[in-house]
C-alpha cells in the first residue's frame, strides 16, 4: 500500500505544473530543423514520409511558454517527428473568442486546443474530425493508454459515442495537489500551530496580521476560479462544469444542486467577506496581475495563498530571487463542514486537449505528431529538455540537480507547450520524491482526503441549451461573487439572488446536468 501511494505521489508533481494564469502571446514563425546540441535523443520519425510534413497547432498558452518554434523543444519535435511546425497562440484570457473567429475565418488549420464540450458540439457537425480509426491505425501509444476503451474514455467521447479530441492523459488525476499553502514560521512567531478548521485558519490570520501589520495574511487573485475549488471543500462543495456541482454531504444521493444559491456558498461566501473587511485578504485580489501576484508571493508580505502542493516549491524559489528567505509548505486539508476532511477533484485520467481539424490534409500526420508525446521518448524530451542545462545522465537516467534550472524556469528557456496533448508518466523531472520534500510532505497528508468529482458530457441539444444560458449564469455569478466578498452586495439580498439566478433558467440549468449525471452513473455501472 505504502508503496503504491509513493507511486501514485510521484506522479501528482506533473499535473500541479500545469496550474496557473495564462498569458498573451504572439504569432511565432517556422524555425528551421536543425538539431540542437546537448537535447535528448529523439525517436525514430513517426511519419512516412520523407520530407517533413507542415503542421499548424492553434494552441492554448500557458504563462510560461514562448511558443517560439526555433527554440529547443519545438526543435526537438520536429525533428522527431518528421514535421514542421507553426504556432497560432491562443491567449487563456481571449481563448473562446480567438478559437470562434479562427473557426468563423475558415483558415486551414490542423490542430486546435478545445475542451471536451467543445470537441463533442463541433466534432458531431463536421467541424472536427473522428478519431477512433485514425487512432486505431496511427497512435500506438494512445491505444496502449486506452483511449479507444470507450468506457475508460467515457467523459471526452461525444454522446454518439465518438471521440473527437485527442485529450492529455495523466496517471495521478485521482490524487488531491490544490490547498493552502503558508509560512509555518509566522505561526511559530505566534505560538500556533498548523489550523485543523476554517475557523482556526481565520485566528491564524488575525494573529499574524496583528504581529506583523505590513503582512497581508492570505495573498490571492482569481478568487472565483481559485477559491471555490481550493476552499470549496472545506464547505462541503465539489464543482462540476464550474458553478454547478454535488454538495459533499449528498453525493450518495447522486443530486446535482447549483451550488451558487446553496446555505453552504453563502457561508462560504460570508467567511471570505469577512476576511477582506478586516484586510486579512488582499483587497486588490479583484484587479492583481499574475505578476503581481508573484511579487506579492516572493516579498516578506504575505503569509499564506492558495494554489496546488507545486506551487509551495515555486513560491519558496520565487522568494529567493529576491533575496529573502522564505518557506513555503503546503497545510493538512481542514475538517469541512460535515466535521470531515475531503477535497474534492476530478478522477477521470483523461484532460483537455486538441482536436484535429476536418479540412485538415494532414490528419493522420497530426495524430501520430501528437501520439510522439504519448510514448517514452516524447514524455521524457517533455519533462528533461536539454542534457548539461536542465538534467544530467546518471546510471541511463536523466536526473536533474540543484546546479540545473528548476524544470519551471526553463520551460520559457528551451520552448515547451505546456497545453500540448501528451502522456503524463510517473516518471517526472523530480525523480526520487524524497529530493522535494515539501511536496511529498503535502502530498502524503492530503491523499487520503480525495473524493472524486465526475466529467460530465450532454447530448447535442441539451449542450445547444447550456450554452445558450451558461454565459450568462456564469457572467452573473462571477459579479455577485466579487460584489458580496468586497460588499457592493448585501447578504440581505441573498433570496433576490436567487431569484435573479432563476431569471437566468437555471433550474433548467440543473435538470441538463442531473440527465448528464444519470447517463454517467448509467455508464459506468
Amino acid at each position: 500500500m505504502k508503496k503504491l501511494l509513493y507511486v501514485v505521489l510521484m506522479s501528482v508533481i506533473v499535473f500541479t505544473l500545469l496550474f496557473g494564469t495564462s498569458a498573451c502571446g504572439t504569432k511565432t514563425q517556422n524555425g528551421d530543423n536543425s538539431t540542437t546540441a546537448g537535447t535528448t535523443k529523439a525517436a525514430e520519425p513517426t511519419v512516412d514520409s520523407k520530407a517533413p510534413t507542415p503542421l499548424t497547432l492553434a494552441l492554448q498558452k500557458h504563462p510560461d511558454d514562448n511558443l517560439d518554434t526555433n527554440a529547443p523543444y519545438f526543435k526537438l519535435l520536429e525533428e522527431a517527428t518528421n514535421t514542421k511546425l507553426t504556432i497560432i497562440p491562443l491567449p487563456q484570457e481571449t481563448l473562446d473568442e480567438k478559437r470562434n473567429v479562427l473557426l468563423a475565418s475558415g483558415q486551414v488549420f490542423d490542430l486546435l486546443s478545445v475542451n471536451s464540450s467543445m470537441a463533442n458540439l463541433y466534432g458531431p457537425e463536421g467541424i472536427f474530425a473522428e478519431l477512433d480509426k485514425l487512432i486505431d491505425e496511427n497512435a500506438p501509444n494512445l491505444k496502449e493508454k486506452g483511449i479507444l476503451d470507450k468506457k475508460s474514455s467515457f467523459s471526452k467521447r461525444s454522446t454518439d459515442g465518438k471521440l473527437y479530441m485527442i485529450p492529455r492523459y495523466y496517471e495521478g488525476s485521482t490524487v488531491v495537489m490544490n490547498g493552502i499553502i503558508y509560512r509555518e514560521d509566522y505561526l511559530k512567531e505566534v505560538g500556533l500551530s498548523e489550523p485543523t478548521t476554517m475557523d482556526e485558519w481565520y485566528n491564524a490570520f488575525k494573529a499574524v496580521k496583528a504581529k506583523h501589520p505590513e503582512v497581508t495574511p492570505l495573498v490571492q487573485k482569481d478568487m472565483y476560479d481559485t477559491a471555490r475549488p481550493v476552499l470549496g471543500s472545506n464547505w462541503d462543495m465539489g464543482l462540476i462544469d464550474g458553478g454547478f456541482g454535488v454538495i459533499g454531504a449528498r453525493m450518495g444521493e447522486n443530486k446535482i444542486e447549483f451550488l451558487n444559491t446553496t446555505d453552504n456558498y453563502k457561508d462560504f461566501l460570508t467567511y471570505l467577506n469577512r476576511l477582506y473587511k478586516e484586510k486579512l485578504l488582499d483587497n486588490e485580489y479583484v484587479t492583481m496581475t499574475y505578476q503581481q501576484w508573484t511579487e506579492k508571493i516572493a516579498s516578506q508580505k504575505t503569509f499564506a495563498y492558495l494554489s496546488n502542493v507545486f506551487r509551495a516549491v515555486w513560491g519558496t524559489d520565487e522568494a529567493k530571487k529576491v533575496g529573502n528567505d522564505i518557506k513555503y509548505i503546503m497545510s493538512e486539508t481542514p475538517l469541512g463542514s460535515t466535521g470531515k476532511r475531503q477535497t474534492f477533484g476530478m478522477p477521470d485520467p483523461w484532460l483537455d486537449g486538441m482536436a484535429v481539424y476536418a479540412k485538415s490534409k494532414y490528419q493522420k500526420e497530426a495524430v501520430q505528431f501528437l501520439d510522439y508525446l504519448f510514448g517514452k521518448e516524447g514524455s521524457d524530451s517533455y519533462y528533461f529538455g536539454i542534457e548539461g542545462e536542465t538534467f544530467k545522465m546518471e546510471n541511463g537516467k536523466q536526473v536533474v540537480t540543484d546546479t540545473t534550472p528548476k524544470w519551471w524556469e526553463m520551460r520559457a528557456k528551451i520552448g515547451f507547450g505546456n497545453n500540448i496533448p501528451r502522456y503524463d508518466s510517473l516518471l517526472t523531472i523530480f525523480g526520487d520524491l524524497d529530493a522535494q520534500p515539501v511536496v511529498k510532505d503535502g502530498l502524503e497528508k492530503n491523499t487520503p482526503y480525495m473524493v472524486g468529482i465526475p466529467w460530465l458530457n450532454r447530448s447535442k441539444e441539451d449542450q445547444d441549451t447550456w450554452n445558450g444560458l451558461s454565459a450568462a449564469i456564469d457572467t452573473y455569478s462571477r459579479t455577485v461573487f466579487d460584489q458580496l466578498i468586497i460588499g457592493k452586495e448585501s447578504f440581505d439580498n441573498w433570496d433576490k439572488i436567487k431569484a435573479e439566478y432563476e431569471k437566468l433558467q437555471v433550474s433548467k440549468g440543473v435538470e441538463i446536468m442531473q440527465r448528464a449525471y444519470d447517463i454517467y452513473l448509467n455508464a459506468i455501472k
